[in-house]
């Protein structure tokens, strides 16, 4: 757990009462990474450093070059790093930290890196670039957003492909939004201008590049941002006013590929995203936090609906939400003594081999076991660290 101070401690999942262990202090980043053993996060200093996840892991401390302090870093799937130079630059690094690659790009400050698996294509990473202020709102701490999603081949990290709407549309949040139905993989992104507002769209990975392929309905000028918390590959999942409880809403392709709405911030007709909203007085979003985890979509279940934990409006409760095409009901509420202080991540201990982890503004720390059996091919999103 990463605390407040720049510390960051280990706290022992199936020993309860168990007291922390301090890893390392003077941290600055806002989100550790874990690759294995290992977590990947930012120092005080602005260096990378690599640290073991747990005191008794042989995992060898390493630090590595000056990063952008805000950033994501990601693990390749060869077991290196990736992550972002103060001005922009995407560097491929070898599990000890030392350079290997560099793209000239012109990240996100504060991007998450995005890998992906482009089958027959191999390996690549997404990332937002192309830093705007055509947009200006600071719904996630600053004024910045991206004005376009580029995807690079690892680990050569060559460029593949780009996708950008267009101006003066930008693109909201901090990363891209993977998605996998059979065969195929892409994306989903927010678009938003100051005429339309937010809107959700997909992107699709066909004949070697990014090509939009649905679009969902503008949510209108009065909002800006639409939180997009997961996908699977029949449907996305995302509040539409995150910071006032809601509602929370199911994307989901229209069935014949009926057309979406003409859309000036996209280049030709695309598919339409219908949108099922449930108002469930759900608060997924901080304002000014530049976390976007403190609702998650957990995975699919056995009966084929997908599960996902989300806090009530006021923080003080995480509540299981059973989701399908007609309805998104609550299974499980678990009531904090204080309000959620965190995001939320899927970290697994020996008692609860299926669970949830997150703190709430008191320094508790809470494990919460998944309620209802999870599919057993289903494939959660990957452990998001703090």
């Amino acid at each position: 757990m990463l605390a407040a101070d720049g510390t960051l401690w280990f706290v022992d999942g199936s020993a309860v009462g168990r007291d922390a262990v301090r890893l390392a202090r003077g941290l600055a980043g806002e989100q550790a990474t874990a690759c294995g053993p290992a977590l990947l996060i930012v120092d005080e200093r602005g260096a990378l450093r690599r640290l073991p996840r747990a005191p008794d892991l042989p995992v060898v401390s390493a630090v590595g070059p000056m990063v952008s302090r805000f950033h994501k870093p990601a693990c390749g799937p060869d077991g290196g790093v990736l992550a972002l130079d103060p001005g922009g630059a995407l560097l491929s690094l070898t599990r000890e930290l030392e350079p290997r690659a560099v793209a000239p790009l012109a990240a996100l400050p504060d991007a998450e890196l995005v890998v992906l698996d482009l089958g027959d294509d191999g390996s690549a990473v997404a990332v937002l670039t192309e830093p705007t202020q055509r947009y200006r709102h600071g719904t996630l701490g600053d004024e910045v957003e991206a004005g376009a999603v580029v995807v690079l081949r690892l680990p050569d990290l060559e460029p593949l492909a780009r996708w950008a709407p267009v101006p003066p549309a930008v693109i909201e949040a901090r990363r891209p939004t993977p998605w996998r139905h059979g065969s195929e993989v892409g994306l989903y992104v927010t678009v938003s201008d100051d005429s339309a507002g937010a809107r959700l769209v997909r992107l699709a990975w066909r004949d070697g590049g990014l090509h939009a392929v649905a679009g969902g309905a503008p949510l209108g000028a009065s909002q800006r941002w639409l939180h997009l918390i997961g996908a699977t590959g029949s449907a996305a999942y995302a509040t539409h006013d995150p910071r006032d409880g809601g509602p929370l809403a199911r994307y989901a392709v229209a069935a014949g590929d009926e057309p979406a709405a003409p859309d000036s911030s996209l280049d030709g007709p695309v598919a339409a995203l219908t949108a099922t909203t449930f108002e469930l007085g759900l608060r997924s979003h901080v304002d000014g936090e530049r976390l976007l985890d403190r609702a998650v979509l957990v995975g699919r279940l056995e009966d084929g609906a997908d599960l996902l934990l989300v806090p009530s409006a006021d923080q003080r409760e995480v509540v299981w939400l059973r989701c399908d095409r007609a309805s998104c009901e609550a299974v499980a509420t678990v009531t904090l003594p204080a309000p959620l202080a965190t995001n939320v991540t899927l970290a697994p201990s020996a008692l609860a081999p299926e669970a949830a982890v997150l703190a709430d503004r008191a320094g508790g720390v809470w494990w919460l076991p998944v309620p209802l059996p999870l599919a057993g091919d289903a494939t959660p999103l990957p452990p998001r660290e703090r």
